[in-house]
């Protein structure tokens, strides 16, 4: 996996990057949003990790000239604050996730091997329009996506990957084939569970069971707004796991 590391602090990146380097990674480093668009133009990343704060460029303006460059590049974003603005709108334009500065190595480590995947959302709905909305929705977003409109055909597509997170309610036809598919993934896949209009997570057999597999919970008619934070989230969560 190819790295581009991006803070302005060089005593961190330096440090962050040797470190990364000693897990197997291959890193360079940059100290600026400029330089680092300079070697997004000469160079392939698989990944990239930038800061948010940063001066001249932040990290949510560097990833909007990145989508330029390279629309399916892996944006992670690491911030030493816990509540920023900027996070909520870097999340709504399609990152990959947040973490959290001082952070467990091996906990980044395995968001970035993930992420450099470049992983799809997997969206299931018995109601086709519905699902291939939902699905663009997201895509126009930046995310990767695909639709499935039962669970048979919705844990085929999770054999054949690369997904990491599958949006779902558990009533759907073959709903349990899907249930299956997310358990026998061994956390590879989270299972964002959507309960339908005025009915409880849990209200079905189908349902307990999602229950105990799911790394998330939404409601009928899905907002992406309210989704797409929840998506960043459990990515960020999951690799803890």
């Amino acid at each position: 996996m190819r790295l581009l590391v991006v803070d302005d602090e060089a005593a961190l990146l330096f440090t962050l990057g040797a470190t990364l380097e000693l897990e197997g990674i291959e890193v360079e480093m940059a100290e600026s949003g400029t330089e680092a668009l300079r070697r997004l133009r000469e160079t392939k990343f698989d990944v990239l990790l930038t800061d948010i704060r940063m001066p001249e460029m932040s990290g949510l303006e560097l990833f909007r000239q990145v989508r330029a460059i390279a629309p399916e590049l892996p944006v992670v974003m690491m911030t030493a604050f816990a509540l920023e603005t900027v996070v909520d709108d870097a999340i709504g334009e399609g990152i990959y996730t947040v973490v959290s500065k001082p952070f467990d190595v091996d906990h980044v480590v395995e968001i970035l091997r993930r992420s450099s995947m470049r992983p799809y959302v997997l969206v299931v709905d018995a109601h086709a329009s519905e699902a291939d909305e939902v699905s663009a929705k997201l895509a126009a977003a930046g995310l990767r996506t695909t639709s499935a409109y039962d669970g048979g055909s919705a844990a085929q597509k999770l054999e054949s990957g690369p997904i990491d997170i599958c949006v779902a309610s558990p009533t759907i036809p073959e709903g349990t084939k899907l249930l299956e598919g997310v358990r026998k993934s061994s956390g590879l896949v989270a299972l964002i569970a959507v309960a339908d209009k005025g009915a409880g997570g849990a209200a079905s057999p189908q349902g307990a069971t999602a229950a105990s597999v799911a790394s998330g919970w939404i409601k009928k008619p899905v907002s992406v707004r309210e989704l797409l934070p929840i998506i960043a989230r459990v990515r960020g969560r999951a690799a803890a796991h």
